[in-house]
């Protein structure tokens, strides 16, 4: 089988695909044949060496977090799933591996795909999904008629992130790059500002909910928005947001740390058409390399990017 993967931590120049046999898979454990993987930002940070201290210093070190795909084998132990389920899920932060024709994960990384959404759209869920859905309503507990103010609205935890909004009633603005403002508008973003040069301090004390999907915006810049009791929700997790999230109150972190119980709401809310994150380009898993290359370059994708795998 054929996997993307890194032999040390760099730039893009670092990724190659390479030809290697997945072991029998063990105990909990479950192989799955990709049929879709999309990237996060968090991909290329471990690829860049940036969370060494979660992933460790051991190579070849695979890429992609997040993917779905048909159960091939299971390990000893597992129970919820069979040869032949349609699945979505991800891969330990500390093995990786996505990217690749053949997946190995533990089960409870794992839910069954609802049928009535794609394997792209579903290899879209356990990143960018849950991001969303934790920011929302685990972390500032949205509300109908509250506002919103989604920095970086036009991701994929971005898109996902309107989505959800919208669904509960609330208010939503936000900031993306000039080129998507009118996307933006479309898809329900009332008040729509330029990514690259809008001036937070402009919008003093206006929203309930500030979520850097970018995780851009300091601590001072999102404060300046937030009304009085409001709460900000970073994606961001540096050392100093980090302490701060831990401290701050009103400021939150989310981490998408996937497992069955979470990623079984997401799904429900796929199915539901609630949740759908968006995908920006598609290509075959042979040509990820370059895609990855092209979309650190020049981004410009609104939306996902997803790797798909055919066999």
């Amino acid at each position: 089988m054929k996997r993307i993967q890194i032999h040390r931590y760099g730039g893009p120049e670092q990724m190659r695909l390479e030809e290697l046999a997945l072991p029998t898979p063990g105990s909990k454990q479950v192989i799955v044949s990709m049929r879709a993987a999309s990237l996060n930002p968090t991909d290329i940070k471990q690829r860049e060496g940036k969370m060494w201290l979660l992933t460790g210093r051991r190579f070849p070190r695979p890429m992609g977090s997040e993917f779905s795909g048909v159960v091939t084998a299971i390990g000893q132990g597992v129970t919820r799933f069979c040869v032949g389920d349609a699945v979505l899920g991800a891969v330990p932060l500390r093995t990786s591996g996505a990217f690749a024709e053949r997946v190995m994960t533990d089960e409870n990384l794992l839910v069954h795909k609802p049928s009535s959404i794609s394997f792209e759209v579903a290899s879209t869920l356990s990143v960018a999904g849950l991001a969303a859905e934790q920011a929302l309503n685990k972390e500032s507990k949205l509300k109908k008629d509250q506002s919103i103010f989604i920095n970086g609205c036009m991701g994929g935890v971005g898109q996902a992130a309107i989505q959800l909004a919208s669904s509960i009633g609330a208010k939503v603005a936000g900031s993306c790059r000039g080129n998507a403002m009118k996307r933006a508008r479309i898809l329900g973003v009332s008040d729509v500002f330029d990514f690259a040069s809008f001036d937070p301090s402009h919008l003093r004390q206006r929203f309930d909910v500030i979520f850097d999907a970018a995780g851009k915006l300091s601590w001072a810049q999102s404060q300046a928005m937030l009304r009085p009791g409001g709460v900000c929700v970073d994606t961001n997790l540096r050392v100093g947001k980090l302490i701060r999230g831990i401290f701050g109150g009103q400021y939150k972190l989310v981490a998408a740390i996937p497992n069955a119980e979470r990623l079984q709401k997401v799904a429900e809310l796929a199915e539901k058409g609630i949740l759908a994150p968006a995908v920006g380009k598609m290509v075959p898993l042979t040509e990820g390399i370059e895609a990855i290359r092209d979309f650190e370059k020049n981004g410009g994708i609104m939306g996902k990017l997803v790797l798909t795998n055919a066999n």
